[in-house]
Formats: C-alpha cells, structure tokens, sequence
C-alpha cells in the first residue's frame, strides 16, 4: 500500500447532536471526543458513551480532550456548557464503565485559561502483569501527543 494513497481518510460524517449520536457497531478503532462533551448534562453524557461503546472494534479505545476545572464544575450561562474538573470526569468514567488507560495534560497554555486534559479510555479493565505493570493490546494508545 502505497503512503500516498487516500485509505486513512475520514470516510462519513454526521450531522447529528452528540446525545442522539449512535456509531455502527465494531467500525473504529479510535473515537475521538474533543471540546464537545461539555454540551452535555451528565444524563446524556453517560448515555452517549454507553451508546459509543458498540462502535469501537475490539480493543479500540477512545480520546476525551476537554477543559478541566480546578474543583468540581464551572457552569457558562452564555453557552450552557460544563467544564468538569479531572475528579468529576473520572466518576463519570466509572458510570460509563469506561477505564483510563492514560492521560495527558496540554503543555505551554495561558494561565488565565482552563487547563487541558486528553484522556485514553478503553472499556476492560486493565489487566495488571506479575510484575506490576499493565500489558498493552497490539493496538493500544502508546502516546498522546498534543
């Protein structure tokens, strides 16, 4: 296969609210969620990945980049969105049954804006080797890069 070729490319693209948005079953690798999840009430937030989960292909996993809050939630009147902090994402996570395999903070941001965080999130838990380290699936995250 040639590097040139056009094989990679994203192939569809839906017009769909996030809350009614379900993908086909086992077609990806990787979900990427970025900047959008805040939109969402808990409610629907745990319903979309419940949902998200039947699109991964086996030991697909998915990417969460959002703004953290230091302490709980910040609430934005104008937009109506959440910003969740690192403790709060992680309860949600463990309401979706999703486990965190990494996570990376963005570097070299101003700061008078929130900070940011890309999570890793597969849907097994992380099976613990004898000497105490996770063993990676073939296509598991190895890196987040920003």
């Amino acid at each position: 296969m040639e590097v040139g070729e056009d094989t990679h490319k994203a192939a569809n693209f839906y017009c769909v609210p996030l809350q009614d948005f379900t993908p086909d079953e086992g077609r990806y690798d990787v979900i990427w969620i970025q900047w959008c999840i805040g939109q969402l009430p808990d409610d629907d937030f745990i319903s979309f990945f419940n949902r998200a989960k039947i699109g991964l292909k086996p030991n697909g996993f998915f990417v969460l980049k959002e703004n953290i809050a230091r302490n709980g939630f910040v609430l934005d009147k104008e937009d109506n969105s959440i910003t969740r902090s690192d403790a709060y994402f992680k309860e949600l996570f463990k309401k979706c049954g999703l486990y965190i395999h990494s996570i990376k903070d963005q570097s070299d941001l101003p700061k008078e804006l929130f900070a940011v965080k890309m999570y890793a999130l597969v849907t097994e838990k992380p099976k613990i080797q004898k000497n105490g380290k996770r063993r990676r699936p073939k296509n598991s995250p190895r890196m987040i890069r920003s």
